[in-house]
């Protein structure tokens, strides 16, 4: 482990931590609005490690497991090349178009 995660982990043991992440135990999934599960994430959305345990509250967003890997998968093309979510967009829209649209015919 880096120094980085040791920190990290540290932190997400302490009470304020564990109550700042329970405050968001009753909402959804910020990016598939589903119920959130056991083990969901509480995403910092700021990821300077100088910044982690500033606790406020619109840096985060909860998310699910496989919400949470995605999205960091996701954000290391986009920071790169913004136009990756319109590329995902088309991939999607065209699988929408292929079963769902044409399901019913």
């Amino acid at each position: 482990m880096t120094a980085n995660s040791d920190m990290k982990k540290k932190f997400r043991g302490t009470k304020v931590w564990k109550s700042f992440r329970e405050s968001f135990n009753k909402e959804k999934d910020a990016i598939t609005n589903m119920k959130l599960y056991k083990g969901w994430n509480c995403h910092h959305m700021d990821l300077n490690p100088d910044n982690y345990d500033k606790l406020i509250k619109e840096n985060f967003v909860p998310l699910n497991m496989q919400t949470h890997e995605f999205i960091h998968w996701i954000y290391n093309y986009y920071r790169k090349d913004k136009d990756v979510i319109n590329r995902l967009l088309t991939v999607l829209e065209k699988m929408y178009n292929l079963n769902e649209v044409n399901e019913g015919e």
